[in-house]
């Protein structure tokens, strides 16, 4: 600003009536409750039922030599629950991330196209979403479960797609 507008405004500022009572804000702080006691140390919520199962506070555990006894059973326990359970194979995955948005493919109609099948137009829209937006590194797997080597799943990709597997993770 030059110094003729810091003159002008300062005129305009003294020409100025201050605020009557009824422009004036309410004087809040007698209205508010007053204050809690608030303790400001951090603790998880579930550091009491962790002690309660180690008997000790401490989560730290840099090995699983140095985790307590009783926890490291539980948890061997917990994954050995586990193992039976079955789980989705790497070419379900990728039929299922297939079918997030276009239809339905089978895991069956994906090998079959993987392995030379013609596509509909709209299977190809669904193989191309399958192998275009799964992580290029689970491609080893998938070929190691349906019988193709990696460069065989990536050359047929490439052929219906354009594009190599994983090309939009």
């Amino acid at each position: 600003m030059s110094t003729g507008d810091d003159h002008k405004l300062a005129e305009v500022l003294a020409s100025l009536d201050p605020l009557g009572p009824e422009d004036q804000l309410p004087d809040v702080d007698g209205t508010l409750l007053p204050a809690k006691g608030i303790n400001l140390r951090h603790r998880p919520p579930t550091l009491e039922r962790y002690e309660g199962l180690t008997g000790t506070p401490d989560q730290r555990a840099d090995t699983l030599d140095d985790m307590p006894a009783e926890l490291k059973a539980r948890m061997i326990a917990a994954l050995e629950r586990e193992l039976g359970k079955k789980r989705m194979t790497v070419l379900a995955m990728y039929a299922q991330h297939g079918s997030c948005s276009y239809g339905e493919i089978s895991a069956t109609r994906l090998r079959s196209i993987l392995r030379g099948d013609t596509p509909t137009d709209a299977e190809r829209v669904r193989f191309e979403q399958a192998m275009l937006e799964m992580p290029a590194d689970s491609v080893p797997d998938l070929a190691a479960e349906i019988g193709m080597t990696a460069a065989e799943i990536e050359d047929r990709t490439i052929a219906l797609c354009g594009h190599a597997p994983g090309v939009r993770w």
